[in-house]
């Protein structure tokens, strides 16, 4: 009887050490070992330049957070105007964005715009989609999602697309469809 009591304290010991490691490994972190919040900033103005100080891109946004956890900057109602080469102007307008820290690539969503900013709207094609990517290093701007060129009265449409911002040139992907009348 006595090593049946053994054992079952035992297995009683080894159960509750078995519980407890797992609970410590499904617990929330306490608040000291969380990452602090970041900065954040309302109705900001970001301004990258070149190496020799001209402006190359300036973002505004109405709320910036910068999201330590994931090492980004989140945005909120954003304005962009990029100069991919002298000349060259681009204008976007998102809901959301984020751009990875130290990253040359900033991720919009939500209604997103983008025109040459040598053109009046009326004048000028004009990209709509819900998600694009800016990357600032190879000056181009991609979506995977489907997009509307407006150039009214004309339209077209396509899932995916790729424009070279320097370039002034678009690569459709698939699924492209419009009429041009003269």
């Amino acid at each position: 009887m006595r090593q049946r009591t053994y054992w079952v304290i035992g297995a009683a010991a080894i159960a509750s050490w078995w519980m407890a490691a797992q609970s410590t490994k499904h617990s929330v972190p306490s608040a000291a070992s969380r990452p602090a919040p970041g900065y954040y900033f309302e109705d900001a103005t970001l301004t990258e330049t070149d190496a020799a100080g001209h402006t190359v891109l300036r973002l505004q946004t109405r709320h910036a957070l910068q999201d330590l956890a994931s090492n980004t900057i989140q945005l909120q109602s954003i304005a962009v105007n990029y100069e991919s080469a002298p000349d060259s102007t681009w204008l976007l307008h998102a809901d959301h964005g984020v751009m990875p820290i130290g990253a040359d690539v900033i991720s919009l969503r939500g209604h997103v715009e983008l025109r040459a900013g040598t053109v009046t709207r009326a004048a000028g094609a004009i990209v709509h989609t819900e998600q694009m990517t800016l990357d600032r290093l190879h000056h181009t701007a991609s979506t995977a999602e489907p997009a509307l060129i407006a150039w009214p009265p004309h339209e077209l449409s396509a899932r995916g697309l790729k424009l070279d911002l320097t370039r002034r040139t678009i690569a459709l992907e698939n699924s492209v469809h419009g009429t041009f009348r003269r």
